[in-house]
């Protein structure tokens, strides 16, 4: 009797092993799929927003310029939503402030790109900002779909929008998110093109100079015209650079 009851015993136990196994080994190839699609599926016209938190399933996006369902990729902590326009630009104002010796264009975007990956966002970063033979509209990719703050927040429906001297919402987040509100080192009008041609900046934002001692900055809190034009301040001075997502 004894002998029985232990073989019984035994085979339940067996039982509920390989369940437990057959268990474990259905949900590890459930999770596998679910990443393998967050990380590597990339539907066209996606619309990937860098959002933080916790993760979650579902985000609502059509406040984003784009439609509920997209895929949450859990390990880059995204959310991406559909968008028939193309992807969307980013676009944050540095936390670090620069005087008006940037290294030239290409230095003022190397911060950009160095602020854009500390804060793991991908991508190609480049600042908002002119010399006086260089203008940013020169310099940019104008695309056709909306430029969003890191928080997802519209800041103007596409190119020509971001363009035409008034902003959905004030640049005033920071590559982290946080708020950032500060004149900017711009050298650039509302159109994109270089303001006051001609004026100093800060010797093509290569030097601190007496010949050249100044530079053009915008507002990160004004909507209109003067979110990029409208003070000239010392290069010795320091302030942020508007970083935009190529």
């Amino acid at each position: 009797m004894k002998k029985k009851k232990y073989f019984f015993n035994l085979v339940l136990l067996s039982v509920l092993v390989i369940s437990m196994i057959l268990v474990v080994s259905a949900q590890m190839k459930r999770n596998f799929n679910v990443n393998t699609q967050a990380k590597n599926t990339k539907p066209a016209g996606e619309l990937c927003i860098n959002l933080g938190g916790a993760c979650t399933t579902s985000i609502a996006c059509s406040n984003r310029g784009g439609v509920d369902g997209g895929i949450y990729d859990c390990s880059r902590k995204k959310t991406c939503c559909s968008f028939t326009g193309g992807l969307s630009k980013r676009v944050f104002v540095t936390s670090l402030k620069y005087n008006g010796n940037l290294g030239g264009l290409l230095g003022a975007d190397a911060k950009c790109q160095e602020r854009a990956n500390s804060a793991n966002l991908d991508g190609n970063w480049k600042a908002w900002l002119s010399d006086n033979s260089t203008s940013a509209s020169s310099r940019f990719t104008q695309s056709n779909a909306p430029y969003l703050l890191t928080s997802g927040t519209m800041v103007a429906s596409n190119w020509n929008d971001l363009t035409d001297g008034n902003l959905d919402n004030i640049i005033i987040l920071t590559e982290s998110g946080s708020l950032h509100g500060n004149d900017v080192w711009t050298g650039t009008n509302e159109q994109g093109e270089i303001h006051n041609p001609g004026a100093s900046k800060c010797m093509e934002w290569s030097a601190l100079s007496n010949e050249s001692p100044s530079g053009s900055t915008g507002r990160s809190g004004s909507a209109d015209y003067r979110w990029t034009w409208g003070n000239t301040r010392n290069c010795a001075d320091t302030y942020p650079l508007y970083c935009f997502e190529q």
